[in-house]
């Protein structure tokens, strides 16, 4: 868990989570706490192609957005 400094502005988290096994995506729920004000998922392929699966500028903690991606389910390969 990160530690935002007290009063922080605009503190920034990014994470890495490589893909050991072939999966698919089916959904997606964003959630942060009150403090949260945007977030991004991205795909980066093996081949180094990359994707925007999720972008929710201006978060809202109201929103609490599940995405199900019934039509739109992604394939991600195993990181290479």
């Amino acid at each position: 868990m990160p530690l935002i400094p007290p009063y922080a502005e605009n503190y920034s988290i990014a994470a890495i989570t490589p893909v050991l096994d072939d999966i698919t995506i089916y959904n997606f729920q964003v959630h942060m706490h009150l403090r949260g004000k945007d977030m991004k998922i991205i795909a980066v392929y093996p081949d180094g192609r990359e994707e925007t699966l999720v972008s929710v500028p201006n978060y809202s903690f109201d929103w609490q957005l599940f995405t199900n991606w019934r039509n739109r389910r992604r394939f991600l390969p195993a990181a290479s």
